[in-house]
């Protein structure tokens, strides 16, 4: 049986991927820690309880924010 620390620990993931995305220096690493925050998010999404689809959405709304900083990180 599935537990709010399981979806706890997905969120947690995701933001620690995305942490050390923005921290990147090579865009190819960018974007290997965006894939696994995707990874991430998707599966908290899928255990989402009520208290955390607000947190999960806000951070899905930023995808594009993600995109951009690995586009920047390819042009360097």
């Amino acid at each position: 049986m599935l537990t709010s620390e399981d979806k706890d620990f997905h969120v947690a993931r995701a933001r620690a991927e995305l942490d050390a995305a923005y921290r990147a220096e090579r865009s190819e690493v960018a974007t290997a820690h965006l894939k696994l925050s995707a990874l991430h998010m998707r599966r908290a999404q899928q255990l989402a309880e009520t208290g955390r689809e607000m947190e999960i959405a806000w951070i899905e709304r930023c995808a594009p924010l993600h995109r951009a900083r690995a586009a920047v990180l390819q042009d360097a």
